[in-house]
């Protein structure tokens, strides 16, 4: 199977003329980096290695993620929980303190978010949630596939010193993609279209053809 898939890529790669370092976008990014964290097993040792309940690092995920980001960290030594939402179907803060509460004696806690939903653009305040777990001797990695090109990314903001993000995941593509009709103005920290007409930053206010 896996001869099989790697011919595939290859076929696929000569046929669109991609070059040898195209790579397999978000999924393949974050299994790499799952895997370089030490919790993704080689599939030939999974039946030779059970790790204790208690050393099992806990991942917390929201009900945003993209397959990438949610499914993946199933196949790894962790568990994974999915953060209830709240009354406006963002991640409830309050309801990560109780899981974290709950997962206090686990030594590895982790939130692997992503900084807005790739369906309908709703944006996570992901520093907030990066706090708490910062106070819970935890981390907090967040996906910006999605949002990247229309988002002012800060790992470490200068207000709210514990807010600072621990690793971000991006694919390039969107870049490309998104500058067909804009540009990025870095001084103006702003968008402009291919007519010189400025653009609010927000991800709702740009067309998704424009983005996917």
């Amino acid at each position: 199977m896996t001869l099989a898939y790697h011919e595939a890529k290859n076929i696929i790669k000569k046929h669109v003329n991609a070059s040898k370092d195209v790579g397999t976008g978000m999924t393949g990014a974050i299994n790499k980096f799952q895997r370089i964290l030490g919790l993704k097993l080689n599939e030939n040792l999974k039946d030779y290695i059970k790790v204790p309940e208690e050393k099992r690092p806990i991942i917390f995920v929201s009900h945003m993620e993209h397959h990438s980001n949610h499914t993946s960290w199933l196949e790894t030594i962790a568990r994974v929980k999915v953060i209830p939402s709240n009354k406006r179907g963002l991640p409830c803060l309050d309801s990560l303190a109780v899981l974290l509460s709950e997962f206090k004696n686990i030594p590895i806690k982790i939130a692997a978010i992503t900084a807005c939903s790739d369906v309908t653009g709703i944006r996570i305040n992901y520093h907030k949630i990066a706090k708490i777990m910062h106070e819970n001797n935890g981390l907090c990695f967040v996906d910006f596939a999605c949002s990247a090109p229309c988002a002012k990314i800060n790992m470490h903001p200068e207000e709210g010193k514990s807010e600072y993000l621990d690793a971000i995941q991006d694919v390039s593509k969107n870049y490309k993609q998104l500058s067909k009709d804009y540009k990025y103005d870095a001084l103006k920290n702003e968008f402009i279209h291919k007519n010189n007409q400025n653009i609010e930053k927000k991800l709702s206010k740009i067309s998704l053809n424009n983005i996917l």
